[in-house]
């Protein structure tokens, strides 16, 4: 499907295949190939009320304004609607390709999917939350600049992931399939991974 038109777009995000948008109204829209997917370009019937949306590998998550998360499309992480639908008190989303990390109010943070798990790590005080929607990988930032990664899969490659132990300071984090950016405090970017 082609790329919806309008001038009323707050937020986009890319899964795999396909990409979400939301609307400046908490609507949402949704289009591109399915790859299998089934529904994964047609947005829940009344979806509204919608703060935040993230593609997924054939799946969309959309965040709403009461904290709580909506699941379309495929279902790759096994039981991913009824994880996504006991989310409660959530403020950020991302998508992996069969996992996402939802960022709680308390700063702690919750998975779905692949990425159930994550709550067993002991993250506390994350601002942020990175992934990629190709693979499962996904990075907390903490309120100290520190940055923490998650990986469920276990590629062969993963521990080129692995967070530099003298990295400090950071005030953003971004991920794709096989590297890691993080924007400093002092206006530089720290990046690690495969090249």
């Amino acid at each position: 499907s082609s790329i919806p038109s309008g001038s009323d777009f707050v937020q986009v995000s890319a899964g795999v295949y396909h990409a979400v948008a939301l609307r400046v109204d908490g609507t949402v829209v949704a289009w591109g190939n399915a790859n299998g997917a089934e529904n994964v370009t047609t947005v829940p019937s009344g979806l509204t009320g919608v703060r935040q949306v993230s593609g997924g590998n054939s799946y969309s998550l959309a965040l709403k304004q009461d904290g709580t998360l909506v699941h379309w499309g495929g279902n790759r992480g096994g039981n991913m609607p009824v994880e996504a639908s006991q989310i409660r008190d959530a403020i950020a989303v991302v998508s992996g390709a069969s996992g996402a990390v939802v960022l709680k109010d308390n700063g702690t943070v919750a998975g779905i999917g692949s990425a159930v798990s994550i709550q067993n790590k002991g993250w506390k005080d994350i601002v942020q939350v990175a992934g990629t929607p190709d693979q499962d990988h996904f990075y907390g930032l903490t309120r100290q600049g520190k940055v923490l990664a998650y990986h469920p899969d276990d590629y062969n490659w993963v521990d080129k992931l692995t967070v530099p132990d003298d990295l400090k300071d950071v005030v953003q984090v971004a991920a794709s399939q096989q590297t890691v950016f993080a924007l400093k405090a002092d206006g530089t970017i720290a990046t690690w991974g495969i090249s």
